[in-house]
């Protein structure tokens, strides 16, 4: 594969691609629903209700992240292909493959999304922005394709590992890896942001290779504007496509039909 990464995957494992933005304050739902959905204009419809107005107090101690779960979501008018899922602590852009890629774009929906976030003065709340990819390689049940080291002692334990985590700090990042074999995925357009019921029709099983890239921000230090945000998360974009071809075998990232122009 040489040094040079591949532009493009003709046979590309991609299921799944958000960028998600936690903010330290909750917006209020005038802000929301009354400002922020209204302004994305005709570029989105069909706005849905799929989350609950308030997560009990006990489900939060279990776990805090669910204050993160979004309540309203989207979809693209143009495209079905994406979908912007919104609560009061989060915004997240969701899209579908086909390639391992978002549009980063200046005058591409992610950077609109992000223009308007800012003309409504929600950014000055964020405190974290994240690049999540999830690649499904179907009918996979073992880690033969991986490019990672599972042994002990010298004695290959790969038979033996149903999944692996890793946390990998890269300059401003954290990376957060997800390893897994043999697992069901959701596949569903209704799931592009992870919140669908998984159902029969819409899984798929095989290896799951899952690539968080994340970093933080103190806006209380330096208020965060759309351009430096949209920088940031091009930055991530390119940690976590080192790590994806980094994870593979270069045989297999061959059988993937790879471009290099």
């Amino acid at each position: 594969m040489g040094n040079d990464l591949p532009k493009k995957l003709e046979n590309s494992p991609l299921i799944a691609a958000t960028v998600e933005l936690r903010f330290k304050n909750a917006i209020p739902n005038g802000v929301l629903l009354g400002k922020f959905f209204p302004s994305l204009g005709s570029d989105y419809e069909d706005l849905q209700v799929i989350g609950p107005g308030n997560v009990p107090e006990a489900a939060l101690k279990q776990n805090p992240n669910l204050i993160f779960l979004p309540q309203y979501r989207a979809k693209g008018s143009n495209s079905a292909a994406y979908q912007v899922l919104f609560g009061p602590r989060v915004v997240i852009f969701a899209m579908r493959g086909p390639s391992f890629d978002i549009d980063f774009a200046s005058d591409g929906p992610l950077q609109k999304l992000l223009g308007n976030l800012e003309r409504h003065d929600v950014l000055i709340e964020l405190e974290r922005a994240g690049l999540r990819y999830i690649n499904l390689f179907e009918g996979r049940k073992s880690l033969e394709h991986m490019a990672v080291n599972t042994s002990i002692s010298g004695d290959d334990i790969s038979a033996h590992i149903s999944s692996m985590r890793f946390e990998i700090p890269q300059d401003s990042f954290k990376l957060t890896v997800t390893i897994a074999k043999n697992a069901t995925a959701n596949v569903s357009d209704d799931n592009i942001g992870m919140v669908a019921a998984p159902s029969p029709e819409n899984t798929k099983k095989g290896a799951i290779l899952d690539i968080d890239a994340s970093t933080t921000f103190d806006s209380a230090v330096h208020r965060p504007y759309a351009n430096e945000i949209l920088a940031k998360l091009i930055d991530a974009h390119q940690h976590a496509e080192q790590i994806f071809f980094k994870a593979l075998t270069p045989s297999f990232v061959e059988s993937l039909g790879p471009s290099y122009r």
